[in-house]
């Protein structure tokens, strides 16, 4: 519990069984759209905090380095343009010992045509939140591509979980996944 906290200069701020309230954003929630460049923006969780709740953030078609973000509303995260798998954009960790992105409290996050990889968890779910992933793929990451905790829920539809160094996809406590057309393999 708690509220207005800042937290800056970390790899993570926040994952697990937490409120919502717990954080100060970077930055004031203007943007219904946001085409990702880090020039313009700065980081990417200066990005996501400014997003509007429903709001949807595109990223290029390349790789894009990030410490650990973490989301705390509804969000749509999509590449910029159409684009074959292996083009897609990448979130690449810069720290093997965070997740990717890390979701809290009632936080929903929908994502298409997106890898996360190089993080010590791809995706890190806690509390209610939920997830939906389409054409997207979790791999390369050092422990796991997804890992679900509380009454968090996801629902995986024509995506990946490939090659992360221990396990695929943990779902703990009360938290589930619906899983369609989804390959999950190569994970130790």
């Amino acid at each position: 519990k708690g509220a207005f906290n800042q937290f800056r200069d970390n790899r993570n701020d926040l994952c697990g069984n937490l409120g919502d309230t717990l954080r100060l954003p970077l930055r004031a929630a203007t943007e219904e759209e946001i085409v990702y460049s880090s020039q313009d923006i700065g980081s990417l969780q200066e990005a996501v905090d400014s997003l509007l709740p429903g709001g949807t953030l595109l990223l290029p078609a390349d790789s894009v380095q990030t410490d650990s973000v973490t989301i705390d509303r509804h969000i749509r995260v999509k590449s910029e343009s159409l684009v074959e798998p292996a083009e897609r954009p990448v979130l690449v960790s810069v720290s093997t010992r965070v997740p990717v992105i890390s979701l809290i409290g009632d936080a929903i996050l929908e994502v298409e045509g997106v890898r996360f990889s190089s993080g010590r968890i791809g995706l890190l779910m806690g509390s209610d939140s939920e997830a939906s992933l389409t054409n997207t793929t979790l791999s390369n990451n050092r422990s796991y591509g997804l890992q679900l905790w509380n009454s968090s829920i996801v629902k995986l539809n024509d995506s990946a979980i490939l090659g992360n160094g221990l396990i695929g996809m943990a779902i703990i406590d009360e938290a589930r996944a619906i899983v369609s057309n989804t390959l999950i393999a190569q994970n130790p």
